[in-house]
């Protein structure tokens, strides 16, 4: 029984002992934290924390994003489009501009946008959206022949099972059967359950 009160007894002074060092070392030098040692940092340099300015005027496009989230799409688009001069989420602005178009049952307008996006080399998953956004649109408007475009240039170099099925959904409503053909053996060889 005392072994066992000996060795927590033990552990606690050395606990405590750690505790000192820690609390030693951890005390300031007289040079640390003079006016005259400080550093300044340029305005720009810290790009993880943006002015105050950018922020306030970037939270109106995510109060947007929640808008259009929340089927206020009329609410969120003149936010998208007054953002999509943006140099940083500008690309970002200006699709969703597009699906707050598509919302309101503008599939012309969502698919300029969306050719806006691709026209100027957007590229990883903004592009890819602005992909399925622009077959979304123009599969609405009837045209089968630029939503097999649209799909042709997201399944290159991807083997995503949905986007081959939608492609070959298209391409067989557009009368092309032979890209319909490869891309349903596309997903059933590709992609077999």
């Amino acid at each position: 029984m005392m072994a066992v009160s000996g060795r927590s007894t033990l552990r606690a002074l050395a606990a405590v002992g750690v505790a000192l060092v820690c609390l030693a070392w951890a005390q300031p030098s007289s040079n640390v934290g003079r006016a005259a040692d400080a550093v300044t940092v340029p305005e720009g340099v810290l790009w993880l924390a943006p002015s105050a300015e950018e922020a306030a005027s970037r939270s109106s496009l995510a109060r947007a994003v929640t808008d259009l989230a929340n089927g206020r799409a009329a609410a969120a688009l003149p936010v998208f489009e007054n953002a999509a001069a943006d140099p940083v989420l500008g690309g970002y602005a200006t699709l969703f501009a597009g699906r707050a178009q598509f919302a309101l049952g503008r599939p012309a307008d969502a698919a300029t946008s969306s050719r806006q996006l691709l026209a100027a080399g957007t590229t990883g998953h903004l592009a890819e959206a602005a992909q399925l956004l622009l077959a979304d649109a123009v599969e609405t408007a009837g045209d089968w022949v630029a939503s097999v475009a649209a799909l042709r240039g997201l399944v290159a170099g991807r083997s995503v099972a949905a986007h081959w099925l939608r492609l070959a959904r298209a391409a067989e409503n557009a009368g092309e059967t032979a890209v319909a053909l490869e891309a349903y053996s596309r997903v059933h060889y590709d992609h077999a359950l």
